[in-house]
Parts: C-alpha cells; structure tokens; sequence
C-alpha cells in the first residue's frame, strides 16, 4: 500500500499536535504517531496502526510490555484519517476491530466532507461538522479540538 497523501498527513499532524500539546502538558498519557503498532490479538498475530493514537497512564501502568515491541490491546482513543480509496466495509470492520479490542473512542476524520464521525462502544455513531467540536472529557479532560482545525485549506 503506498504511503498516503499530502492531504492525509496533515489532518492526521493538526490533529496529533493539538492532542499532544494538551496530554503533554497534564501528564495524561501518550500520544502515538501511525507508524505505531499495536497487538490486538496473537495466534495469529493481528497487528493495526491507528493516524493518531493516546493511551493513558492507567492503561501503561496496567500493562506489562517491551517499549520496542507493539503496544499489547487497543489505544483508549484513535483517529483514523479517511483516504477517498477506503472503502465502506473496511472501514467498518476496523472500526469493529478497534472497539472489541479495547478502543473506548474511535474518531475517523474524513477530509472529503470535511467531518468526524465518532464511534463508541454499544452506540451508535455521532456526526460533527466542521462549526462543531470534538471531545471526550471522560478520556482526555480539558481537551476539545475544533472539527474545522483538522482540516486547513493550505
């Protein structure tokens, strides 16, 4: 698969800078770039990168594991940047994917019509347009991120 475009990366940076910024500055956690792996299962070993991804402290303190190996379980959040060849039915299976291992939120920012559609656990999904913004005080407190933010015109 061919890396993704100019478009792609930088949604995915606007959103991890901001994400960063803030989870740095409160010493809640982590924030991972894409090329990141985590483990969702073994035996055989199914292995997926998230665009943008946080784990909590309690999540690291909770797990034993090698720094330079995969992270083992899902992040507690992630964002998946949307690319016009992703088709509908992958993308909902790793959504499902994502969710079953563990994901508490996952956010996929589609920058073709420029909206988050967020995903949480036995419910259904929610649409933000770009007046509006994203939060999850129950993961990240203190932290929103306006919808429109992630996607510059330049």
């Amino acid at each position: 698969m061919p890396p993704p475009g100019y478009q792609h990366g930088r949604t995915a940076s606007r959103i991890g800078v901001s994400l960063s910024v803030h989870v740095d500055g409160h010493y809640l956690g982590v924030v991972l770039a894409a090329e990141t792996g985590f483990l969702l299962s073994s035996k055989p070993d199914e292995v997926r990168a998230a665009d943008v991804s946080f784990v909590s402290n309690e999540r690291l303190a909770a797990v034993q594991f090698q720094r330079e190996k995969y992270f083992p379980g899902a992040p507690d959040l992630l964002f998946e940047v949307l690319s016009p060849s992703d088709a509908y039915t992958a993308v909902q299976e790793k959504v499902l994917l994502w969710l079953r291992s563990g994901a508490r939120v996952v956010v996929l920012a589609d920058t073709g019509r420029r909206l988050f559609i967020v995903h949480k656990p036995h419910s259904e999904p929610e649409i933000l347009g770009v007046s509006e913004s994203f939060a999850a005080p129950e993961i990240i407190p203190g932290w929103s991120f306006r919808v429109s933010e992630a996607f510059p015109e330049k």
